[in-house]
């Protein structure tokens, strides 16, 4: 599996503008490691203890929220300290060949940046501060407009030396359309409306008898003339009563089997008979069906364009890395 792709790059940025002082009271430890001050160079260039506690925790917090168990595994961790001190190397390294390539973002574009911040981290820690009786911190912006300058200069340049010089041709869009056929099958759909009197679990017989009532009341309404629509608006228990009823297109194995098996098997047009479900009591009118069947290349071909695109990003980002670290001096410092 790729370790760096195109969008995790980008994510790795991220995550390094979001590397404040917050951990700075952190102990200085991992599994019991004491951290050195200097946890690696890059072609002579320190990466920190605190860069690394910084990266550290950031990841740490991402992980937890994705799985906390997995997280706070012991093997989980040390394979995160692995990780950190990689990011914070391709972080480098990039910025590195951002400066010898002499890309520098426009003053202008920063300076917007750091006002949108401003407005974002200053009313959410206006509003906690309030709540607290406290006054509004200081905040360091220019280290803030250094670390959002880093980031610019970095997906600038991957903009240049990667996503630039991706190219498909219609060939393998083609190729790929005719290769992966069952990507582009729609499966059969129906759009339909239904009325729904609803019957709790624990409903006795008296009231399912009155709930069976009400659906034949309806039922009768439009036998009489009335519209599927109005009833539906008039009487439905259901959240699309709103809307006439109306479900939209759904495909099989969305509905409870019940109500699915009725739906598909109707006409257009067509009002079903009473439908027991797990809910109640449902009345199913089909509006329109389609047919499974392929969607027409020229209907797709440019998605598919702009994913090939982003896959071979991917792939040119991770080969792009591997040879700026291939050239690079690494020195990293074991703990």
């Amino acid at each position: 599996m790729r370790k760096m792709m195109w969008v995790r790059i980008l994510i790795v940025m991220l995550f390094w503008l979001s590397c404040v002082d917050v951990w700075a009271d952190e102990p200085a430890t991992t599994e019991g490691s004491k951290i050195p001050p200097v946890v690696a160079r890059v072609n002579g260039e320190e990466i920190t203890e605190k860069q690394y506690v910084s990266m550290w925790y950031t990841l740490q917090r991402a992980r937890m929220r994705m799985n906390r168990s997995k997280a706070m595994d012991p093997k989980y961790m040390d394979a995160m300290k692995q990780e950190t001190i990689d990011r914070l190397v391709i972080l480098v390294l990039l910025r590195q060949k951002a400066d010898a390539l002499e890309i520098t973002p426009d003053p202008k574009e920063v300076e917007e940046k750091i006002e949108e911040m401003k407005v974002l981290r200053m009313g959410r820690g206006a509003g906690l501060l309030a709540a607290m009786g406290a006054g509004q911190p200081e905040e360091d912006w220019d280290r803030h407009r250094a670390d959002l300058v880093t980031s610019m200069k970095i997906q600038e340049l991957l903009k240049q030396e990667v996503h630039d010089k991706v190219s498909v041709t219609p060939a393998e869009v083609r190729a790929y359309y005719d290769d992966n056929p069952d990507e582009f099958r729609v499966s059969e759909e129906v759009c339909a409306r239904h009325i729904l009197i609803k019957v709790p679990p624990e409903a006795d017989e008296a009231q399912r008898k009155e709930a069976l009532r009400a659906i034949h009341d309806a039922a009768e309404r439009i036998r009489k003339g009335e519209t599927f629509k109005e009833v539906a608006k008039n009487v439905s228990q259901d959240g699309s009563a709103s809307d006439g009823g109306n479900l939209g297109y759904f495909g099989r194995g969305v509905m409870v089997p019940e109500f699915e098996e009725v739906a598909f098997s109707l006409e257009e047009g067509k009002v079903s008979g009473v439908v027991e479900t797990q809910f109640g009591y449902h009345l199913i009118k089909v509006d329109e069906k389609r047919s499974g069947s392929s969607i027409p290349f020229d209907e797709i071909k440019a998605g598919i364009e702009q994913m090939l695109k982003r896959r071979k990003a991917e792939f040119r980002g991770q080969e792009y890395i591997e040879n700026l670290k291939a050239e690079a001096d690494i020195e990293i410092i074991p703990f």
